[in-house]
C-alpha cells in the first residue's frame, strides 16, 4: 500500500478529528468523557486551523487508499515545536500498514536538519504509543501532565538523550507495615500495581492474609488512595494514578 505524507490544510480538519477520535476510542484507556474533552479542546476546526497556520508547528496527514480505492486521510502527526512530537494517530482501519511508520519517519526528517534530538509526548494510557516510540529508540525521560480543565492526565516525555526514568520504581522507602487511623496494617512487597509515577502496594489487615485494607502509594508514602469499581486508583496526596487496562463500556 502506498502512503503519501503531506502538510495538512484547513480542508483536512474534519478528517483529522475523525482519525483522532477513532484512535482514542480504539487504543486508549480513557473514558468517553475524557476523550470528548480532549477532542473538543484540541481538535476543533478552529484549533486545528490555528495550528496549521502557525509557522512554529507542523501538522502532517498521511493519505492512503481505502477499500473502495478512494484516497483518504489515514493518519495524522503534529510537531508542536521543531523537536517535539505532540500527537501521532493512525485510523484503526489502517493499523499495521506502516502508516504510523511513514508519519514518524517524516517527522524525523523534519527535525533532523535542525540538529534537534526528537522528543515526543504520549499519554500514560497509550501503551501502544509508548511501545511504538521505543521501537525507534526513544525512551522515557520525564513525566508531565495534560490539563483537562481542572482534571489532569499523565503524560510521558520520550527522547533519545537524557537520563532514562523508571516510573514503576518506588520513590520512597517501602515499609513492611504502616499505621493508618491508629491501625497497623501489613504491606505486601510482592503484590503491587503500576502507577503513573510509582507503584501502589496492596495493604492487608494485620491479622489476615487475604483481607485487603487499601493501598500504599510509593511516590509520596500516603495511604490515602481512592479505588473505584473500574480498577482505577488515585492517590489523594499526589497525582499518582493507576488506570484500568481498558475502559469497560458496560459502565456507560
Amino acid at each position: 500500500m502506498t502512503v503519501a505524507i503531506r502538510p495538512a490544510t484547513s480542508d483536512d480538519t474534519g478528517d483529522i478529528r475523525a482519525v483522532v477520535d477513532a484512535s482514542f476510542r480504539s487504543s486508549y484507556s480513557l473514558s468517553p468523557l475524557e476523550i470528548d474533552v480532549i477532542v473538543d479542546n484540541s481538535f476543533t476546526d478552529a484549533a486545528l486551523t490555528e495550528r496549521i497556520e502557525d509557522h512554529d508547528s507542523l501538522l502532517l496527514v498521511a493519505e492512503a487508499d481505502d477499500d473502495a480505492g478512494e484516497s483518504v486521510v489515514a493518519g495524522f502527526a503534529e510537531l508542536e515545536t521543531a523537536d517535539m512530537l505532540r500527537w501521532l494517530h493512525v485510523s484503526p482501519a489502517f493499523r499495521g500498514q506502516r502508516v504510523g511508520t511513514a508519519l514518524f519517519e517524516r517527522v524525523q526528517s523534519e527535525s533532523n536538519p535542525r540538529n534537534c534530538p526528537l522528543r515526543a509526548r504520549v499519554l500514560e494510557t497509550a501503551s501502544e504509543g509508548r511501545q511504538f516510540l521505543e521501537r525507534f529508540g526513544l525512551f522515557q525521560t520525564e513525566t508531565d501532565s495534560l490539563d483537562l480543565g481542572g482534571d489532569h492526565l499523565e503524560e510521558h516525555v520520550y527522547t533519545t538523550t537524557g537520563e532514562r526514568v523508571a516510573p514503576n520504581d518506588p520513590d520512597v522507602e517501602v515499609p513492611s507495615s504502616v499505621t493508618d487511623d491508629d491501625e497497623t496494617v501489613r504491606l505486601d512487597h510482592d503484590e503491587s500495581v503500576p502507577g503513573t509515577l510509582a507503584p501502589f502496594f496492596v495493604l492487608f489487615e494485620t491479622d489476615s492474609s487475604f483481607q485487603r485494607y487499601g493501598y500504599f502509594c510509593s511516590h509520596c508514602g500516603s495511604t490515602d488512595v481512592v479505588a473505584d469499581g473500574l480498577d482505577r486508583l488515585k492517590c489523594q496526596r499526589c497525582r499518582n494514578t493507576h488506570r484500568a487496562d481498558r475502559w469497560d463500556r458496560a459502565y456507560l
